[in-house]
């Protein structure tokens, strides 16, 4: 499985384990490129990234971590199966099936490369620091007085 961006993989066995271990190694790629929301983020995306292939495509999984100059975080898993993943909604008491949900909440955008020996699915988040966060929150309140609009950062204020 090619890295559909060209990044630098690390693979990992069809073990319920190797969400945790993408997650450790993933922070430990990003830890001082990215912060806060961005880095939690990231880390939970990845997470559900490599759950679904190893749940459901049940071979190794490759995963590939980068950080562009654009101010993107990207995270690519792959697997050898070549069907995609597919969004559904999870009846209120599933246990499972919103991951593809919770990374289409999480990220800037999403989308899957069909490849000869697999897919990758792959994700973009983009880098917010907490400086720009914290002006994002000015500027909300600013526009927004009584609180009642959320900012895209913060959760919206109870009525």
């Amino acid at each position: 499985m090619e890295s559909a961006e060209g990044l630098p993989r690390f693979v990992l066995q069809p073990d319920p384990r190797s969400a945790g271990q993408a997650r450790r190694i993933t922070s430990d790629i990003l830890t001082g490129k990215v912060e806060g929301d961005t880095l939690h983020n990231a880390l939970l995306v990845v997470t559900e990234l490599v759950s679904n292939a190893v749940n459901h495509a049940g071979t190794t999984v490759s995963v590939g971590i980068s950080v562009s100059g654009e101010g993107l975080v990207r995270v690519e898993v792959g697997d050898g199966r070549t069907w995609p993943p597919q969004p559904r909604e999870a009846e209120p008491d599933a246990v499972g099936g919103r991951g593809l949900l919770l990374v289409g909440a999480l990220t800037d955008r999403w989308g899957v490369e069909t490849q000869s020996d697999g897919k990758v699915v792959w994700a973009e988040i983009t880098v917010v620091d907490d400086a720009q966060r914290a002006h994002h929150r000015s500027a909300a309140d600013a526009a927004d007085p009584g609180g009642q609009e959320s900012d895209g950062y913060m959760s919206n204020s109870e009525g």
